[in-house]
């Protein structure tokens, strides 16, 4: 699994929830960050193909709603991606 996170963009993560998991139709991502951080976001399958990917520019929140009725049943991982670094949670579509 992609954990990686530096000291300092650590620090910036506040929090960072992904549910319901497992899900059907949606995810909810939620973060925080203490500062204004480049943010942005991707899915990927257990082989590492991106299926998802969004940019969510300059922000110290995120709160999206994610449709996942188009991916079929299984493990993926959702990625965040904060100024370069990353940091991931595993998601299940059912």
């Amino acid at each position: 699994l992609l954990e990686n996170v530096g000291i300092y963009e650590m620090e910036l993560l506040q929090d960072f929830s992904v549910f319901p998991t497992p899900a059907q139709t949606f995810v909810q991502l939620n973060a925080s960050l203490s500062e204004v951080a480049k943010i942005s976001y991707e899915i990927v399958d257990i082989t590492g193909k991106q299926i998802i990917s969004v940019d969510l520019g300059n922000n110290d929140q995120v709160n999206e709603i994610i449709n996942t009725e188009t991916l079929q049943n299984g493990y993926y991982l959702l990625i965040l991606d904060i100024n370069g670094k990353q940091v991931s949670k595993k998601i299940i579509i059912q």
